[in-house]
């Protein structure tokens, strides 16, 4: 899913030991149309993934300007799809269908990165995440590489 966003809140209880609260979201569209003999059709669908996690962040502070971390997060993943399709055939009246789903299912997710301090309050976020999402069937297995700008305190 190329295009999303997350936040996350942080609070140290130890300089190597923090909790972790985190918030994000993924989006797709898929957009398909073909036309055959006369025949017209096409499809759509938007996909959204929201995450809704918590849990702990390890980090390796050896050195101010580089600090390395790991994290274990859990807690609920949303998922939902709009679907839509049309057909036209000749000489018929155009057949269309809609429809729409949504869940929430519990979701772990490992990750880690590198802050590289600009500033004394300024940091750049380099990372990756493993998300599982314990959905009906088999589940589903996501991946996140990320980059972004991490406020201090």
């Amino acid at each position: 899913m190329p295009v999303g966003w997350y936040f996350d809140v942080a609070g140290n209880l130890t300089p190597m030991i923090g909790l972790v609260f985190q918030v994000g979201g993924n989006y797709k569209s898929f957009d398909e149309s073909v036309s055959i003999g006369g025949i017209n059709a096409s499809a759509s669908a938007d996909l959204k993934v929201h995450e809704f996690l918590g849990g702990v962040r390890v980090n390796l502070r050896s050195n101010r300007a580089v600090v390395p971390f790991g994290q274990f997060l859990v807690g609920g993943v949303n998922g939902s799809v709009n679907v839509s399709a049309s057909a036209t055939l000749p000489g018929q009246a155009p057949i269309e269908f809609s429809d729409e789903d949504s869940g929430t299912d519990f979701g772990i997710q490992a990750g880690g990165g590198v802050n590289f301090g600009l500033t004394d309050s300024i940091a750049l976020r380099a990372g990756a995440d493993y998300l599982h999402v314990f959905a009906e069937g088999d589940g589903a297995n996501l991946f996140r590489f990320h980059v972004g700008v991490v406020l201090l305190r």
